[in-house]
């Protein structure tokens, strides 16, 4: 379980720095993210600190891993949050 925590905080401060690089002067970033993380609230959470943080807003959109992976490969998209490792290698 350690080694994941460690994981995470290191995802998350990729996640600042993705976001941050990114938003290239814009005043927002987009992340699509899969439906589980925004029912949990994590994408909230994660969004308020950032806009804290950085004055930048972070607009989302919710879907399934799939279809979140698609609109990141047509480059609609600054982040994308998925949890189905078969399908994020194809990325």
């Amino acid at each position: 379980m350690k080694v994941s925590v460690g994981k995470f905080v290191v995802l998350l401060v990729l996640l600042w720095s993705s976001l941050a690089m990114a938003a290239n002067g814009d005043k927002f970033v987009f992340l699509s993210s899969t439906i589980g993380p925004i029912d949990a609230g994590i994408v909230s959470a994660l969004e308020d600190q950032f806009e804290k943080d950085t004055g930048i807003r972070v607009r989302h959109v919710g879907a399934g891993t799939g279809a979140a992976l698609d609109i990141a490969r047509k480059g609609a998209i600054d982040l994308v949050m998925v949890h189905a490792k078969s399908l994020e290698e194809s990325l």
